[in-house]
């Protein structure tokens, strides 16, 4: 314990650098780490629920993304072989680095 004391009251520069480098870098788990300590851990838990959506499967959930974008009008960025599943983009916007 005293050499891991010593650790962080020795570098406190090196580790300010390297704390913000992982934060800046979209680190999630550095985020959820630095912000518990620094502000401490959420005491109220967040439930989400995805309504129609939680029971399709990720081709319908594909298809009805497709419709919808027919029907704004909108053209889907990449082609549909090269998207990635919706599992996948639900991992990016989480901040899932696997």
């Amino acid at each position: 314990m005293e050499i891991a004391k010593a650790c962080f009251e020795n570098n406190a520069d090196a580790l300010y650098k390297a704390f913000s480098k992982a934060l800046l870098k979209g680190n999630a788990y550095a985020f959820k780490e630095l912000s518990d300590r620094a502000y401490g851990r959420l005491k109220e838990k967040l439930a989400v629920d995805v309504g129609p959506y939680r029971d399709m499967s990720n081709e319908d959930i594909e298809a009805r993304i497709k419709e919808l974008a027919r029907e704004l009008g909108v053209t889907p960025a990449l082609p549909a072989r090269r998207r990635p599943s919706f599992a996948k983009k639900f991992l990016i916007l989480i901040g899932f680095r696997g």
